[in-house]
């Protein structure tokens, strides 16, 4: 195995920047110890030149005065001329105390750096100093820039070499102790896997004493330490989510999914699938809307939902969905936002409930209210009822307003070669249904084949719980479709175990009779055939009671009209008796008398 590998210099590696930074520390830790030397240096230089300058005022200010005094121009040349040779020295001059130039050596300095010194020349004559001229010393510190730059030159690159070496092994050193570790720790971090079992991370170490317990080793034992605990968290989850995903899958009675933050469907369960007949293939990725009916979508209904659970962060729904296929029933909807740990929305959970047996139960629960309802409301108008047909409408108005039905008609059989049924009472929705109002009770006649012909027929009570697709309903089917008529019933009116009539309901549902209700109406048929015979019995026990009236009548006028000649008949009987009369002839005046007597009881 390679030790070193070079990739840590790469462009975006940790060990490129570690180098640079090394370097970049390196160079100026050098540039700034350069500096300084190359300072000293260059002071050092230029204190030289000044101690060489007093040196010159030192060892040959007295040997030039004595030239100046003798006046000899070519000992003090020859004494400039000497000085000159001295390290950068560029300009010497000696002048007598009137200004005169005695002698000169060198090159006047122009705009360059140098060092200038005057020194007075004094001669001693008889023990007193005498001021006979001047030495001017310039010295050049071009000698010293010079040596300042040979000095940078080669300390630069004695440094820069020093640095790259050095930053070069600590970087070699870095990669061996550190650098490759870290690759290795990185490697075995993205190739672990939650829930994999991955092996511990072991380094490619000596195991030395000291090694065990440096910051590697500690990241190390960290890191295999967090990699069990996630593994060991990652399994506990992962079993939770499977158990959530079980239980949620398994559920049947209820649709369980997640939509995303725009409305798509995102998770689907079995209970969605039973619910609305998609499997997830078909529908993941498709929007929730399309569970609403087309008109709730044209007026924005979904989207309407969506904006107030993002807003409130939960709705509960209840209306009519959509399955595939196009068939519609009641659901109830909980809707709730579900957020992120800062509040971003994630998505939103839906449970839906199919609660169409619950709906159809309400609604059977509300008609059987309403037909107790209608049930007490004829029985009122039957009990207080005086004319037939005054009841018979009446009792149809009940039907239509307390029962909610959509029409209801009466009709009494009639005795007539056509056995047609006559329309005695209605109310309700018809638009003309009832013009021309053709029904028979004739089985042998299509008209006769209906459930109103049926039921005075059979003295049954015919259920029509969808009279559209009812052959015996052809004659009226045309009809009854363009008024909305979706199931009928046939009721009939039996008297004294004989059909009198027929009541017939209109339904704007199908299936709308259910067996409770169809009790309930049975039982109002029987009230009203009940009514129907007492009305019946009164109008006879009437006519009766007017007939005896007139029996009294005529025969107390009768009484009056025979009594007078009957007074005067038996008054001349008992004078005939007076007068005498014959055996026979009293036989016979006791049967007259007797006769008048019971006249007179009447």
């Amino acid at each position: 195995m390679k030790i070193l590998h070079w990739s840590f210099l790469g462009r975006a590696g940790i060990g490129r920047r570690f180098a640079l930074w090394i370097l970049a520390f390196s160079s100026i830790v050098t540039l700034t110890l350069v500096a300084l030397q190359l300072t000293i240096e260059f002071n050092r230089d230029v204190l030289g030149i000044e101690r060489l300058l007093d040196q010159i005022e030192e060892s040959n200010s007295s040997s030039l005065a004595s030239s100046l005094w003798v006046v000899s121009k070519d000992g003090v040349q020859l004494q400039l001329d000497g000085l000159l040779r001295l390290p950068d020295m560029q300009y010497l001059e000696v002048r007598t105390d009137t200004g005169q130039i005695m002698g000169q050596a060198g090159n006047p300095p122009g705009k360059e750096q140098v060092l200038r010194k005057e020194t007075p020349l004094y001669f001693v004559h008889r023990g007193k100093q005498i001021l006979v001229g001047k030495l001017i010393a310039v010295a050049s510190l071009n000698g010293a820039y010079q040596r300042l730059k040979d000095k940078v030159v080669v300390i630069l690159i004695s440094q820069t070499v020093k640095t790259f070496l050095v930053s070069l092994f600590i970087l070699f050193l870095f990669q061996i102790m550190v650098g490759r570790h870290l690759q290795k720790i990185a490697q075995h971090t993205e190739s672990a896997e939650a829930g994999a079992g991955y092996p511990d991370l072991a380094l490619d170490r000596k195991n030395r004493i000291y090694e065990r317990t440096d910051e590697l080793s500690q990241l190390v034992n960290a890191l295999n330490g967090m990699h069990r605990r996630l593994d060991s968290a990652y399994r506990r989850l992962r079993d939770s989510e499977e158990i959530a995903r079980l239980m949620v899958d398994e559920v049947s009675d209820y649709a369980i999914l997640r939509l995303d933050s725009e409305g798509r469907i995102a998770s689907w369960n079995q209970g969605a699938e039973r619910i609305f007949g998609y499997s997830a293939r078909e529908i993941l990725g498709r929007p929730y809307t399309d569970f609403f009916t087309p008109a709730e979508n044209a007026d924005g209904v979904g989207a309407r939902l969506l904006g107030i659970v993002k807003k409130e962060g939960e709705a509960f729904v209840e209306g009519v969905r959509v399955r595939k296929g196009g068939a519609q029933f009641w659901a109830e909807s909980s809707w709730a936002a579900l957020k992120d740990q800062s509040g971003k929305l994630v998505g939103i959970a839906v449970v839906t409930r199919d609660v169409s047996e619950r709906k159809r139960a309400e609604f059977e629960q509300h008609r059987l209210g309403r037909a107790l309802r209608l049930l007490s409301d004829c029985n009122l108008i039957m009990a207080h009822a005086e004319q037939e047909s005054v009841m018979l409408n009446d009792v149809c108005r009940l039907i239509v307003e307390t029962g909610g039905y959509m029409m209801a008609w009466v009709g009494v059989p009639e005795q007539d070669v056509a056995k047609s049924i006559r329309l005695v009472a209605q109310s309700g929705y018809e638009q003309a249904y009832l013009e021309g109002f053709q029904v028979s009770w004739d089985e042998n006649h299509p008209n006769g084949r209906g459930p109103a012909g049926t039921a005075i027929r059979t003295g049954i009570t015919q259920v029509l719980q969808n009279p559209l697709a009812n052959p015996n309903m052809t004659p009226w089917r045309e009809a009854a479709m363009r008024r909305g008529y979706q199931s009928a019933i046939a009721l009939p009116l039996i008297i004294h175990q004989q059909t009198m009539g027929v009541l017939v309901v209109y339904a704007a549902e199908s299936e709308a009779f259910n067996d409770a209700e169809v009790s309930l109406l049975e039982e109002l048929s029987r009230n009203l055939a009940f009514g129907l015979d007492t009305l019946r019995v009164q109008g006879r026990s009437q006519a009766a009671e007017a007939a005896n009236l007139a029996k009294s009548a005529f025969l107390a006028n009768m009484s009056h009209e025979i009594r007078t000649p009957l007074n005067a008949i038996t008054g001349m009987v008992g004078l005939m008796r007076r007068s005498g009369v014959t055996a026979e002839q009293g036989e016979r005046l006791d049967k007259i008398e007797a006769a008048g007597e019971h006249l007179l009881d009447i």
